[in-house]
């Protein structure tokens, strides 16, 4: 399928020479990072996961380190209830056999080392936990190399001066930002305060783009490390995928 011009500013314009790799699913779910970033890590602090952990589930393959989600929309009760709901209509048999399946995959995944806490991201309440937070109570004083993963619906705004503050002891990170018209100026802001590289850019084509053609969800995937190549980055990456798969992906280009 074709892909659609799209444009965003420079500062969002990645460093070129990373040899990116692909974690989780294809389409809607998958990101491309440094696995540098990935193999240095000690701990995976994820963020928002509705009922897909493939970049998880892909993250520990590569390195099996500990895993601390954060998301109260879903979970295993939320799973089996789906399951229940499929019974009372069972000729609909591919989804129960769906529901089922997703929660056979959520405890085979989340187990050991590996939590699923049912908190939002946000700021410290009853429910909801800062970035903050949960860096010091994960992050040991011997962790010294984190990955974040941030996916979070808007609420990514609430934590950017928290993962600003950790930033020495992150070794990579993505994260979605959702509504860049109405926060341009917030995202300009952190970009220039983190030191870690942009290693990748691309636009989600669920939130569809504005009147001047910019991408109104975006996801940015951070590297601590430099290049390992001289050369042009081409948008989209041979491993990009759409995240709306029957709709054609966005070919970015940067500057302003």
């Amino acid at each position: 399928m074709s892909s659609i011009s799209a444009r965003l500013p420079g500062c969002f314009e990645p460093v070129a020479g990373y040899d990116l790799e692909r974690f989780g699913k294809d389409f809607d779910g998958g990101y491309l990072v440094d696995p540098r970033s990935v193999a240095d890590a000690q701990l995976l602090l994820s963020f928002g996961m509705n009922e897909d952990w493939s970049f998880e589930r892909s993250f520990c393959a590569y390195n099996d380190v500990p895993v601390e989600m954060y998301d109260a929309s879903v979970g295993r009760r939320e799973f089996k209830r789906r399951v229940r709901k499929k019974f009372a209509t069972f000729y609909r048999i591919r989804h129960l056999l769906r529901a089922i399946n997703l929660v056979r995959s959520y405890d085979r995944f989340f187990r050991g080392k590996r939590r699923h806490h049912m908190l939002m991201i946000g700021f410290d309440s009853e429910t909801s936990r800062s970035a903050s937070s949960v860096f010091t109570e994960h992050a040991t004083e011997k962790t010294d190399s984190v990955f974040f993963k941030v996916d979070i619906e808007g609420s990514e705004y609430r934590i950017l001066d928290d993962l600003l503050a950790a930033q020495s002891k992150i070794a990579g990170m993505v994260i979605e930002f959702h509504d860049i018209d109405l926060h341009m100026d917030r995202i300009r802001a952190f970009v220039s305060a983190l030191d870690l590289n942009i290693c990748h850019c691309h636009g989600n084509n669920f939130g569809g783009m504005d009147a001047q053609g910019q991408p109104l969800v975006i996801e940015l995937s951070f590297s601590r490390y430099a290049p390992q190549k001289d050369g042009k980055a081409a948008f989209p990456h041979p491993l990009d995928m759409a995240n709306k798969r029957d709709h054609p992906d966005y070919a970015l280009k940067f500057g302003g």
